[in-house]
């Protein structure tokens, strides 16, 4: 897969889970306001009404919160993406930070490479 094709997919599941998170949190507060209409209309106590819609409040929030961490960590790897670091001319993998004089991976001489 070429790196265009991974940030255009990174991107799109960044999008899907900012959706998600949303969705998330407008059906904990639906969620909420109809089991309050529905109990005073059935006519039970508010006590009632408030244990019987904390636990779907709890957990649409809690599923919103997942879908933001995912969010984070897609931003994340994105970013990563983003940064070209100097690869190795014998086996290309990627040279971390830093002023290395031979590549960590497999010992080739970096001196004088205009990739590092």
């Amino acid at each position: 897969m070429s790196k265009e094709a991974k940030v255009a997919l990174l991107q799109q599941k960044i999008s899907q889970a900012s959706t998600n998170r949303w969705i998330a949190y407008i059906t904990a507060f639906v969620l909420t306001a109809l089991i309050g209409f529905i109990s005073g209309f059935l006519g039970f106590t508010e006590d009632f009404a408030l244990i019987v819609g904390v636990v779907p409040f709890v957990v649409c929030i809690a599923i919103g919160s997942y879908y933001w961490i995912q969010k984070d960590q897609l931003m994340k790897e994105l970013e990563r993406m983003a940064i070209d670091y100097p690869k190795c001319p014998k086996c290309r993998k990627e040279i971390p930070k830093g002023d290395f004089m031979y590549c960590p991976f497999c010992s080739a001489s970096l001196k004088g490479n205009s990739e590092s």
